[in-house]
Formats: C-alpha cells, structure tokens, sequence
C-alpha cells in the first residue's frame, strides 16, 4: 500500500483528510494483511481482510469496545470499519508495541484481575463471535456448566469429525459438574483468547491486550490459557493472585479450559493437536474431583 492508496483508506472509513507521511507492512496476524500508518499529527493501525471474513473485524470491534471498560489496562481504541467491493477494513488507534518487561508483567497480572472483576448477569456475549478464525458461540445462560459444554466443549469437540474425541467429550461433558461442586463461578469479563502474542508493554511499563475473544465466563479461563503456551512471568502471576487469589481447585479445573483451546488448534491447524487434545480428555476423565 502506498502513501496516495492509504490517504484514500483513511479519508473513506474517517471522513477527515490525513496527509499520510510513511506506511509500513506490520504483522496482522494469518488472517489479515496490516498497515502502520503515519501522518503529520498522528499514527493508525490498519487492517484488511477479505470481505466474506468481514465478520471477523466486526467482532473484534465489538470486543474492544466491550474491554474498553477496563481502566487498568490499555485498550486500542476502535476508530473505524470501512467496506469496499473486496476488503473489509478496521482502524484501531497506534501503539509501539514492546516486549513485556518485569514490571510490565506485573501491571498486566494487576490489571487483568481488575478487568475481571467488571461482570455480567449471565454467561455469554450478546453476540458470538471467534475464537481465531472459528466460530464462537456466546448464548447468554445462568448456568457456567451449561455453557461451558453447549457453548465451548461440544461445538469444538463435534467440529473435529474425531469419534475418538467426540465420544471422549461426551463423556467429559456428564462429568463437568463434578468439576464445580464447591466453586462456583461469577460471568467476568473475559479477554477469551489470553496467550503471549495478544499481550504486550507500551512505553516503560503499561500493559495492553488486544485481538480478543470476548465473553464473560469464568475468569480462570483467562489465567489457564497464559499457561498453555509460554509468555508469561513469576510476576504476572504473583501480580493477579494478590489481586484476586485463584480459587482452591484450579490446578484441575484449568485443564478444561486448556482442552477448549486445544480443540480449537487441532480444528484450525490439523493433527499437530490431537495427542494433546486425547491427552487432556483422558486426564479430566481419570482425575477425582
């Protein structure tokens, strides 16, 4: 994209001139194509995608905006959705990303917990959404078991087309009670999609999320999946559990919420996750609780 093509963008999704000075490719994620715009007294973040996946870009706007009432963390800042005859294209306010350092990790555990305590009446999302580039079911419900095996478990478990995991899952999905006898869940307000590549430190310490999968649910949801890949610190935790202590029983429970994830990557990036997927089924279905 050039400098004529990006003022031409910017002046349709903002209906204000911008006299562009520099555009650079930045990384957009495997679904989307992103731009670094800079002009005389400000600095964008565009995206496109191809317009049957616009829904894609309406609900990560929808889930920005829904974060945006967490104060305790950096938010960007929904400026704009524009369609065209191919592309669909998100604006978000510009941000120097940096790796997290200590104190960072500490701001982001802090503010997480923060962002955690913003709840809702129910389970759910007033819309759905995705996970990734997969369809996310948000029914709003009472029940945290009830939504977690009719609106997280089973869809990832059917999409599969695995009878192994399939007759695993509903196995699993008689047995998910057992996991909430003696804790009971409040609807936080959840990132949804909380690993090290949607994270990240601004100026010398502030923390900012982004690219999220928002609902609200059960906040350990959040806390398990920083732990099924690397990217975060001694600090993060230390930093959240002051904040709000994780509740007794979540070393298990956090599993189930691994699984869904686990799901969700063999359904979008094939076998690779099988064995891990198998792995956890087994183990939730073996533990006492």
């Amino acid at each position: 994209m050039d400098e004529q093509r990006a003022e031409q963008l910017l002046t349709s999704i903002t209906g204000q001139r911008h006299n562009v000075m520099e555009v650079k490719q930045a990384h957009g994620g495997c679904i989307s194509e992103a731009w670094h715009i800079k002009c005389l007294d400000e600095e964008f973040f565009l995206k496109s995608t191809h317009l049957s996946q616009k829904g894609l870009f309406y609900s990560e706007a929808s889930g920005l905006k829904e974060l945006d009432k967490c104060k305790s963390l950096t938010i960007p800042k929904v400026l704009g959705i524009h369609e065209n005859d191919s592309q669909c294209l998100l604006l978000l306010e510009y941000f120097n990303l940096e790796t997290h350092n200590s104190e960072s990790q500490t701001m982001l555990g802090r503010g997480l917990a923060e962002m955690h305590k913003i709840t809702a009446d129910k389970f759910g999302f007033e819309e759905n959404n995705y996970i990734g580039s997969t369809p996310q079911i948000n029914n709003r419900t009472d029940n945290w078991v009830d939504f977690y095996n009719n609106c997280r478990l089973m869809p990832q478990a059917y999409m599969t087309g695995n009878d192994e995991v399939e007759s695993l899952a509903e196995k699993l999905s008689e047995k998910t009670p057992e996991f909430f006898k003696e804790y009971s869940p409040i609807p936080s307000l959840l990132h949804g999609d909380l690993w090290g590549g949607n994270t990240a430190r601004i100026g010398e310490k502030d923390a900012i999320i982004y690219d999220p999968a928002v609902y609200y649910g059960d906040r350990e949801t959040d806390i398990a999946f920083t732990e099924f890949f690397s990217g975060f610190s001694p600090e993060f935790y230390k930093a959240y559990n002051e904040a709000w202590p994780l509740d007794s029983g979540y070393e298990v429970r956090k599993y189930l919420y691994q699984l869904y994830h686990s799901l969700n990557h063999l359904n979008l990036f094939g076998n690779t996750y099988l064995g891990k997927s198998l792995e956890i089924l087994n183990y939730l279905l073996k533990v006492e609780v």
